[in-house]
């Protein structure tokens, strides 16, 4: 589960945005995202990412940038005037 504390929120997310710039327009699925953020005390499974990606769209919505899901690969970030 995805603690429910902002501050942990907030450093989730920041974690899954990075993970997604490095991987820029190449499609990374949940557990791959998952396996990069996660220590060993972390509390948070794969609807946790869902939640996370979820946020970061309405937090991308006006910046031009977009995370798309592709259907079977995982999400993708991308460029939303590219497309």
């Amino acid at each position: 589960t995805l603690d429910r504390s902002s501050a942990a929120s907030d450093v989730y997310k920041r974690q899954v945005l990075r993970v997604l710039i490095q991987k820029s327009g190449e499609p990374i699925n949940k557990q791959q995202i998952l396996d990069r953020i996660v220590t060993d005390d972390a509390d948070i499974n794969l609807e946790a990412i869902e939640v996370l990606v979820h946020r970061l769209r309405k937090k991308l919505a006006e910046t031009g940038v977009q995370i798309t899901t592709m259907r079977g690969m995982g999400y993708c970030l991308e460029n939303a005037v590219d497309n």
